[in-house]
């Protein structure tokens, strides 16, 4: 059915910001991502749900081993925020990961 007025999963706003400092051989990476509510009108018919704004932290550290390898640490939703995209089905909390890249 959907909504009148509005589009579904269309937050009015979405603002993303990003900074990163440089001093090798490290490198760090911050990012912010705020999405303001929005509205579901697909969930079920008649019924229009309001889903929260949100904002998610990033952070990626990196050390450059070498010419042509270096290792990352990642780290998405650094303080844990709950939230949707899409309403009913939570997003993952704080997700941690390496990476490692070797250029040939």
């Amino acid at each position: 059915m959907g909504l009148s007025r509005e589009l579904d999963y269309q937050p009015r706003h979405k603002i993303a910001l990003s900074y990163l400092y440089d001093a090798k051989p490290w490198q760090v990476r911050y990012t912010a991502n705020y999405v303001s509510s929005q509205l579901d009108g697909m969930f079920q018919q008649g019924a229009v749900m309001h889903i929260g704004g949100y904002m998610i932290h990033n952070i990626a550290v990196t050390r450059n081993l070498d010419e042509k390898s270096d290792v990352t640490l990642y780290v998405d939703n650094l303080f844990d925020k709950n939230y949707v995209e899409q309403y009913g089905y939570p997003m993952v909390g704080r997700l941690v990961s390496v990476a490692y890249k070797q250029r040939f």
